[in-house]
C-alpha cells in the first residue's frame, strides 16, 4: 500500500470550474474560506440595505398629490 492509501483524507470543500476541480482538505483553509464568504455576504447585505429609500412624510405627500393631479 502507498502512503496515500494508509492515510485518512477528508474533503471539506469542492470547487468546480470549467476545466479543474479544487479540494479543500484542511480545516484551517476551510475556515478561512468560510470567513471570506461570510464577509462577501455581509457586504451584499449592507449594499442592499443602503438601497432602501429614506422617505419622510413630505416625500409621500408630494408623491400622492402629484399622482392625484396627473390622474
Amino acid at each position: 500500500m502507498s502512503s496515500i492509501d494508509k492515510e485518512n483524507k477528508v474533503i471539506l470543500g469542492l470547487d468546480i470550474t470549467e476545466d479543474r476541480f479544487g479540494f479543500t482538505s484542511s480545516i484551517e483553509s476551510a475556515i478561512t474560506e468560510a470567513e471570506n464568504e461570510l464577509a462577501d455576504l455581509q457586504e451584499t447585505v449592507d449594499s442592499v440595505q443602503k438601497l432602501k429609500p429614506d422617505c419622510d412624510k413630505l416625500d409621500y405627500a408630494l408623491a400622492a398629490s402629484s399622482g392625484a393631479l396627473c390622474g
